[in-house]
């Protein structure tokens, strides 16, 4: 069969090849020349992790880059200290006179900055800035540029993960968001932890990118596994001291789910753990076949109402809408088209107007372009409430007409249909406002068997039987 039916809750499926990347991340600024307003500024591009460049605590602050000659220049990473900059311009020129803003950050809130595709060019770089985001001065760990942006797909964004430990608001789902102003922690004062990703199908992945808060992983492994059992290392780290771990795979690494296990605490604190900002995953993957996200049968209004969503469809026909009274023998109620193949998230729904009067069991059938199948769960469904009012159906069975009364009477606008033993609607009627108790049916056209006839007032039954007809 085409399509294996998975039933779980989870996002959708992305489907991108990656742009072409270097084969290794060069940073351009590296133990290159730099100079500043004020403090050290060659501890910004030392290539170490905790060393920084601090300058005087004033507003007006600024480090510049000299890369030695005109470079390309696509990309700047700042990685800072707790003492970041609030409001700042990225600056660039080709001869240290006449500069060029490339980027004005306004209200920045995180320790991360990373600024990609500026496509421009320089023989020197300058962070110029106006505005500290605490009493002290402004504080550069590393002070970083490239000539490539990476504009891969991230796989891992909005996919499900599971951490061995995390600290109170600091879910996991904050290191998949694509944003580096949250983040995932673990508990802390732990000097181990982990965080995996599901990627929901079989990934070729090119690249692995960690964006450390300032609790960083100092000794830490990327790891890859089929089944999130088994697990092979890909990278092992140790001694790290930067907050941007880029690892880039000349010979692409296989699996389904993505691993860092960390061993040791780069901030060994009693209030920190590992602490992520983001965990990105990027290479290309097969989407899994359909994957139904969500699927309920349950009362509304007089009916019942059928729900189901996919999170990303392959080669889907569509839906069938199966019940059952007895949980064994399904028949279909209606027909849903599907979306073909699309990674986005879908919805469906299906009102079943005429439920049975028992417990009723739906279920879905998913076929395949080319006809095969597979089924869904199925759910029951408890019999609707009706009133308590007493119905009469005379003559019953019956070959031609019959007559349907009941107690208390139906005041407004109503409404009365009939339904065969799979559910569907054969024909129904508006009642009229007059006071009545009483309807006469005929049934001549319809073929021997057995059907419900339920009468509606005001949204609610008012009355459901069973009726016989003869041949």
């Amino acid at each position: 069969m085409q399509n294996a039916f998975r039933f779980c809750l989870q996002w959708l499926i992305i489907l991108l090849l990656p742009a072409a990347t270097p084969a290794f991340a060069q940073n351009l600024a590296l133990n290159k020349t730099a100079t500043a307003t004020s403090g050290s500024a060659g501890l910004a591009v030392d290539g170490i992790g905790n060393t920084r460049w601090e300058s005087a605590s004033t507003d007006q602050q600024a480090i510049t880059i000299d890369l030695g000659s005109v470079q390309t220049i696509d990309r700047i990473r700042l990685t800072w200290e707790n003492a970041y900059g609030k409001d700042f311009s990225l600056q660039v020129s080709s001869d240290g006179t006449t500069w060029t803003v490339v980027k004005d950050v306004v209200d920045n809130t995180t320790t991360a900055n990373e600024y990609a595709n500026l496509r421009t060019s320089g023989r020197y770089v300058k962070m110029n800035g106006t505005k500290r985001a605490t009493v002290y001065g402004f504080s550069l760990y590393e002070f970083e540029v490239f000539n490539y942006s990476t504009n891969d797909t991230n796989l891992a964004f909005g996919k499900s993960a599971t951490a061995s430990t995390t600290q109170g608001g600091f879910p996991v789902a904050n290191a998949f968001d694509n944003s580096n102003d949250s983040r995932w922690g673990s508990t802390p004062n732990l000097n181990a932890a982990s965080l995996a990703v599901d990627l929901r199908g079989a990934a070729t992945i090119s690249r692995v990118y960690l964006i450390w808060e300032t609790a960083y992983g100092k000794n830490f492994t990327i790891e890859v596994s089929d089944d999130a059992v088994t697990w092979t290392i890909v990278k092992t780290v140790t001694n790290n001291t930067l907050h941007f771990n880029e690892f880039l795979f000349s010979t692409p690494v296989a699996g389904r789910y993505v691993r860092m296990n960390g061993t040791a605490r780069g901030n060994t604190g009693p209030d920190y753990g590992f602490s992520l900002y983001e965990f990105q995953v990027t290479g290309t993957i097969t989407p899994l076949p359909v994957t139904l996200t969500s699927f309920s049968a349950a009362p509304q209004g007089t009916g019942v109402a059928v729900n189901w969503a996919t999170a990303s469809e392959k080669n889907n026909a569509g839906f069938e809408v199966e019940r059952s009274a007895n949980g064994l023998d399904f028949a279909t109620l209606t027909t849903i088209t599907g979306m073909g193949t699309t990674l986005n998230a879908h919805t469906y729904s299906y009102l079943d107007a005429a439920p049975l009067r028992a417990t009723s069991y739906y279920r879905l059938k998913q076929i395949d372009l080319d006809g095969t199948f597979a089924y869904s769960p199925v759910v029951a469904v408890q019999p609707l409430a009706t009133s308590t009012a007493t119905l009469s159906i005379y003559p019953n069975p019956t070959a031609d007409r019959a007559t349907i009364a009941w107690e208390a009477p139906i005041t407004g606008a109503g409404r009365w249909y009939l339904t065969n033993n799979t559910g569907q609607i054969v024909h129904g009627e508006a009642l009229s406002g007059e006071l009545t108790t009483t309807l006469a049916v005929d049934l001549q056209a319809y073929p021997a068997g057995s059907y419900v006839l339920t009468v509606e007032a005001a949204g609610k039954v008012v009355c459901r039987g069973r009726v016989q007809k003869l041949n």
